[in-house]
């Protein structure tokens, strides 16, 4: 289990450094690139995360490594909503960051859904769903953070990010965020046992 972990790292790495220094002469060849490493990125983050926690394992299946998928790369969404275009021209030009580029904001709003999930019983089973988009949003955030810091909004600036730490805490994210996952946030709620009732 532990070298299948430091192999898929390796793919990882491979991936992000493929996805960051590959440059096509045209911009939507470099857009699908951009975001087919987002998503890539993603997925092998939650892969990741199944390999270090035992309570995540047993949602590790094709439909939660495309979710985990689809959630790295339509993040991008925003940039068209921002714009008020389809023109990827318009959607990678614009004077401020999109909302759900929010790195703050967005990390608030998994904190509350991930406590309500343990806080209250019915929900407990959904746990991993926050964790899962947890992992797959800020992998996108940290790999734009490096070219544009992470944006710390509501606060009025950006936290650079060198590409160095950018890397170690892509590879750090996934068993940081694994350490989230106990029995205890993820398993059904228990059943109190019945009483036997005795005829008087």
């Amino acid at each position: 289990m532990a070298l299948h972990a430091w192999i898929l790292r390796a793919v990882l790495l491979v991936i992000l450094l493929l996805g960051d220094h590959v440059q096509f002469s045209h911009r939507l060849g470099n857009a699908l690139l951009d975001n087919g490493t987002h998503a890539s990125a993603a997925a092998l983050q939650w892969l990741l995360m199944t390999h270090h926690s035992p309570a995540l394992r047993e949602h590790a299946n094709i439909f939660t490594f495309v979710l985990a998928a689809c959630m790295g790369s339509f993040i991008d969404l925003d940039h068209f909503l921002a714009a008020h275009s389809l023109s990827l021209k318009d959607a990678v030009s614009l004077p401020s960051r999109p909302p759900f580029h929010a790195t703050l904001a967005l990390l608030a709003v998994l904190a509350v859904v991930f406590a309500l999930t343990r806080l209250h019983p019915p929900l407990r089973t959904w746990g991993w769903l926050p964790l899962m988009a947890a992992a797959a949003l800020l992998s996108h955030h940290l790999r734009d953070g490096y070219r544009r810091g992470l944006w710390l909004w509501p606060l009025p600036y950006s936290l650079p990010l060198t590409y160095p730490a950018y890397l170690v805490l892509e590879m750090l994210l996934a068993p940081a965020l694994a350490l989230l996952s106990g029995p205890r946030a993820l398993a059904a709620p228990a059943r109190m046992p019945m009483l036997p009732v005795r005829s008087v």
